[in-house]
């Protein structure tokens, strides 16, 4: 049996009285590019001393952003990234731009995103989630896009804990 919609379009019904369908499944990932609203950032730096900043990334906009997939690396054994929720605004560094994963798309990132050896004028409110990377020069990877929602007027950081050395660092921010 089929049924037909206002414009002509023929829907597909089986005897029992249920519609016929196709559905396609997409992750949160695939969605977010496809609208132009997936973006990567990248940055290679080294921290000055233990628990220095190195990365900040506070939302300008008005709608949630979702940060997530990070992968980083380090020159040199056993060092520690952590993330922390902060307040105030950086007292410098230098802009990173956010490349959109939908290179036909012409948005752009709401948010001030920035690499420095170490990024002051700003207050820890909450330390969360540790990467360790264990090995020199090999890329840990943890989390899926929309892991970490920063809201509007909201800051993050990335900081090393201990070690020294050089740190290369890449994640996915995506507005939600």
């Amino acid at each position: 049996m089929n049924i037909k919609g206002i414009n002509g379009a023929v829907a597909d019904v089986t005897d029992a009285g249920f519609l016929k369908t196709t559905t396609i499944a997409q992750t949160l990932e695939q969605v977010l590019a496809i609208e132009g609203k997936r973006f990567y950032v990248s940055l290679i730096e080294t921290p000055t001393g233990a628990g220095d900043a190195f990365f900040y990334l506070k939302n300008t906009g008005t709608s949630d952003l979702g940060l997530g997939f990070v992968v980083a690396s380090s020159d040199v054994d056993t060092t520690e990234i952590a993330a922390s929720v902060v307040t105030g605004d950086a007292s410098a560094g230098t802009p990173i731009e956010a490349i959109n994963l939908n290179l036909g798309s012409t948005n752009t990132l709401d948010a001030t995103i920035l690499h420095a050896p170490a990024i002051t004028g700003l207050t820890d409110q909450l330390t969360f989630g540790a990467l360790q990377l264990t090995v020199a020069n090999t890329a840990y990877a943890v989390g899926a896009a929309g892991e970490l929602l920063v809201p509007q007027g909201k800051a993050v950081v990335m900081r090393r804990l201990g070690a020294t050395g050089t740190i290369k660092l890449s994640l996915n921010v995506g507005v939600l």
